[in-house]
C-alpha cells in the first residue's frame, strides 16, 4: 500500500483519537507519547502529522471526542424512558461504575490538565454546563449545577467505595439534592411552585414525585405506623424505599423491624460475602448494625464476640 492510499484511509483520524484515549487509559497523558500512539494504532509516525501536527494537538482532540461522547452518554442516560429522572440519574450513576471505568479515568486525567492548561478548563467547562442542562431540562426548576456537581461525586466515591455508596445511597443522596434544591427555588419571589401551609407541594416531572410534602410525610409515617410495608410505601408515594426510610429516620419513627426475616437473612449474608458493610447491608434493609450483624453471626459468617467487641 502506498503512502498517499495509508493517507488517505478513511476513518483513520478517528481511529487516531479512539486509540489515543485507550493509550492514555493504560499510560496517562505522560505516558501517552506521539510514538507509542502511532504503533498502537499501526499508523507510520511520518504519516500522523497528516492529521494533527504535533502530540498536544492530537491529545486536546482526543479530550475534546471524550467530552462529546460522554455528553451524549448523559443526555441519553437522562432522556431515554419515562418515570422518575432522578431514578434514571440513579442507574447512570451505578452503570458509570460497573460497565464504563474509562470514563472515570478520562476525566480524571482531563482535571488535572484543566487545573494547568486553559483550552482544557475551556473545555471543561463547556462540558460541565452542557451536562448541567441536559440535567435541567428532564428536573425543570431545579438547581442542576448543584445534582451534576453530587452526581460526579458520587460517581467518584462509588469507584473507590463500591461496596458503601451503593443503589440506595446514590438515589436517597440525589433524591434528597432534588428535594432541597427545590424547597430553595420555592422560596424565590419568581417560583411558581404551588404551596401549602406547611410548606411547598409535591413538585412533578411526568407522573413521577421528587420530593413530598410535610403533610404527605405526614400520611406516610401514618400508614408505616399502621402497618403497612416499606416496600407498599415506596409504591403508594413513588418513591424508592431508602428515600422511605430516610423519611422515617427524620421523624424519628422507631422501626418496629427489630430483626430481619428468613429471606432477608439470607439476602443479607448474600451482601455480605460479596463485600458490602454491615452499615450498608443495614440502610438498605431498614435494620440497624446490630441487626445485621445478629444475622451474620446465625449464619456463622462472623463470631459473636464481634457483636459487642466491634462498633
Amino acid at each position: 500500500m502506498s503512502v498517499r492510499q495509508r493517507r488517505s484511509e478513511p476513518g483513520r483520524r478517528d481511529r487516531l483519537l479512539q486509540v489515543a484515549l485507550e493509550v492514555i487509559i493504560a499510560r496517562g497523558v505522560a505516558g501517552a507519547t506521539y510514538r507509542l500512539i502511532a504503533e498502537a494504532a499501526d499508523v507510520p509516525l511520518g504519516s500522523m502529522t497528516y492529521h494533527f501536527t504535533s502530540r498536544d494537538e492530537l491529545v486536546l482532540a482526543a479530550f475534546e471526542r471524550f467530552a462529546e461522547e460522554s455528553f451524549s452518554h448523559l443526555d441519553s442516560a437522562t432522556s431515554a424512558g419515562v418515570g422518575d429522572p432522578v431514578e434514571r440519574l440513579t442507574q447512570m450513576v451505578v452503570s458509570e461504575f460497573n460497565d464504563q471505568p474509562r470514563e472515570r479515568i478520562l476525566l480524571a486525567e482531563m482535571y488535572v490538565l484543566a487545573f494547568r492548561d486553559e483550552r482544557y478548563a475551556a473545555l471543561m467547562r463547556r462540558w460541565t454546563e452542557r451536562s448541567q442542562a441536559a440535567i435541567e431540562r428532564q428536573l425543570p426548576g431545579l438547581n442542576g449545577r448543584a445534582l451534576n456537581a453530587v452526581r460526579e461525586g458520587l460517581t467518584l466515591q462509588r469507584y473507590f467505595f463500591p461496596g458503601e455508596v451503593d443503589a440506595d445511597l446514590v438515589h436517597a443522596t440525589l433524591s434528597a439534592v432534588a428535594c432541597g434544591t427545590a424547597s430553595s427555588d420555592s422560596e424565590s419571589p419568581k417560583s411558581s411552585a404551588p404551596k401549602d401551609d406547611r410548606g411547598p407541594v409535591v413538585r412533578t416531572v411526568e407522573t413521577a414525585q421528587t420530593f413530598l410534602t410535610a403533610a404527605e410525610v405526614d400520611a406516610l409515617v401514618g400508614d408505616y405506623l399502621a402497618g403497612m410495608s416499606v416496600k407498599a410505601l415506596a409504591e403508594r408515594y413513588g418513591l424508592h424505599r431508602a428515600t422511605v426510610f430516610a423519611h422515617l429516620r427524620r421523624r424519628n419513627v422507631p422501626s418496629r423491624r427489630p430483626g430481619l426475616g428468613i429471606d432477608e437473612k439470607a439476602e443479607a449474608v448474600r451482601l455480605a460475602r460479596a463485600g458490602i458493610s454491615m452499615r450498608a447491608i443495614g440502610r438498605r434493609m431498614g435494620v440497624d448494625r446490630k441487626a445485621v450483624r445478629a444475622a451474620l453471626v446465625e449464619a456463622g459468617l462472623i463470631a459473636d464476640k464481634i457483636i459487642d467487641g466491634v462498633s
